[in-house]
């Protein structure tokens, strides 16, 4: 994970590994976490985009990893595997809402999905699109020696 700040804005990004994790299916590659996330400590808000790559995925393209693997992406595959057409598309938009990057925060937590609340926000969006998580399949496969 790095955390950089400049002034009263910070910034986050990484990748964390989970190799047992899985959602519906029994896939044995487990899940990486990745993210990035953009905040101001004047305002006391924050801006984050959160993908679930498989932690055999071997990628740094920030469009793989965080669009092609969003959280939104990734539970309407899991879901549709499970259970097919069964569900109906309005109630699987109303059911993933708010799963809809990026996410937006202030001092009491999550505010909404998708749409800034108001112009304040709209920089740290800005920020985050120049950020990038971890290749999953590195951070899957970190070894740290001490010598």
């Amino acid at each position: 994970m790095f955390v950089g700040k400049k002034g009263y804005e910070v910034d986050v990004f990484g990748s964390s590994s989970h190799p047992n994790a899985e959602l519906f299916s029994q896939d044995d590659n487990g899940l990486n976490w990745a993210f990035v996330a953009s905040g101001n400590d004047l305002l006391n808000i924050g801006v984050a985009e959160v993908g679930l790559p498989p932690s055999n995925l071997d990628e740094d393209s920030r469009d793989v990893i965080l669009k092609d693997f969003s959280i939104r992406n990734v539970f309407e595959a899991e879901i549709e595997a499970e259970y097919g057409t069964e569900i109906d598309d309005e109630l699987l938009d109303l059911f993933l809402a708010n799963t809809l990057a990026p996410g937006y925060f202030n001092s009491d937590g999550f505010v909404q999905a998708q749409i800034a609340p108001s112009m304040e926000w709209e920089g740290l969006v800005d920020r985050i699109e120049n950020l990038s998580p971890y290749n999953p399949f590195e951070v899957t496969n970190l070894t740290i020696d001490f010598q």
